[in-house]
């Protein structure tokens, strides 16, 4: 009976750690090549129409993922490092909502959003809070880093999320991109 006990218990132990909440992500995580999610959102016109669609307009880095693939999303902890708009300040440590998870340990993301990376600051656009949780305002449209690029490509066109984490957005359509760089010109002349 021991020697049956053991090996139950060990294999139990062992799909435990597999699946455990704290599992990270890392420039070699693969990305997912079997899942593409799709969303209905609104893509802003301009700086203005994104910036009217936001309560919190603020210069963030990424601190921590705290909980990933809860709801097939991410939530991420992030510090304010500079505060445009709403009742955010400078300092403030908030979560906010990546449309981002992992499946199988494969990176997936909804409309090909690209996680934020703790070696990058970025201006975001935040939403409504949900129950202390802040959503990014227009999905890859709300976020904007400086030293990354864009590109017209998909997910599964990269191996793993160090790849695609040059780029600060992608989409398989030309027109998305060039409405994306144009806003992102706007922000980043507005918001420094």
């Amino acid at each position: 009976m021991k020697k049956t006990l053991i090996p139950i218990l060990l294999l139990t132990i062992i799909l435990a750690s597999c699946s455990s909440p704290s599992e990270k992500v890392t420039k070699d995580t693969k990305i997912s090549k079997t899942i593409t999610i799709r969303a209905d959102y609104n893509i802003p016109k301009n700086m203005k129409e994104l910036a009217n669609n936001s309560n919190n307009i603020v210069k963030v880095k990424l601190l921590q993922n705290k909980d990933i693939g809860k709801e097939s999303n991410t939530i991420s902890e992030v510090e304010i490092l500079a505060s445009y708009k709403g009742d955010l300040e400078k300092g403030d440590k908030i979560d906010i909502s990546e449309p981002w998870y992992l499946s199988s340990g494969k990176y997936v993301a909804v409309e090909n959003y690209i996680a934020l990376e703790k070696e990058q600051t970025y201006t975001m656009f935040l939403g409504e809070t949900d129950k202390d949780i802040h959503p990014i305002t227009s999905m890859g449209y709300g976020k904007f880093s400086e030293n990354q690029k864009e590109a017209q490509s998909v997910l599964a066109d990269f191996n793993t999320l160090g790849e695609v984490q040059k780029y600060d957005f992608i989409s398989e359509n030309l027109d998305d991109v060039e409405k994306y760089q144009a806003i992102k010109q706007q922000v980043l002349q507005k918001y420094k």
